[in-house]
């Protein structure tokens, strides 16, 4: 506890554990790479609803 207080910016799981960003806020590897699918899952849908209304207009105007 004397070091987590001493050190606010050093994330107490990191410390106690060895898991995570030694730094508070800070992302690491794996979060990012979770970030980067997440990303990746979200442009897809995108796409996926775009290309849904062109499909819905197009049958709209038969």
């Amino acid at each position: 506890m004397a070091v987590a207080q001493q050190f606010p910016e050093v994330d107490c799981n990191w410390l106690l554990r060895g898991e995570g960003s030694m730094l508070k806020g800070e992302i690491d590897n794996a979060q990012e790479r979770r970030i980067d699918g997440l990303l990746d899952v979200v442009a897809t849908q995108q796409e996926t609803i775009k290309n849904l209304q062109e499909k819905i207009k197009q049958l709209q105007n038969q």
